[in-house]
């Protein structure tokens, strides 16, 4: 058994990895950022680590 990356995204039975998603729910893109919200992320190992967020002048 082992255990689910964060962020991972996994189906089946037995369970296998089939993407990431992103912390507010959505699906990342293939270079790993969110398809609806501006947050990015990098690989660090079999995880992903957070990238520096933009911030919103609005």
């Amino acid at each position: 058994m082992r255990d689910v990356p964060a962020h991972g995204l996994v189906i089946g039975n037995p369970a296998r990895q089939v993407g990431w998603v992103c912390r507010c729910g959505h699906t990342l893109d293939a270079a790993l950022r969110c398809t609806t919200c501006p947050r990015t992320y990098r690989r660090d190992g079999d995880e992903l680590a957070a990238e520096h967020q933009p911030v919103s002048l609005e």
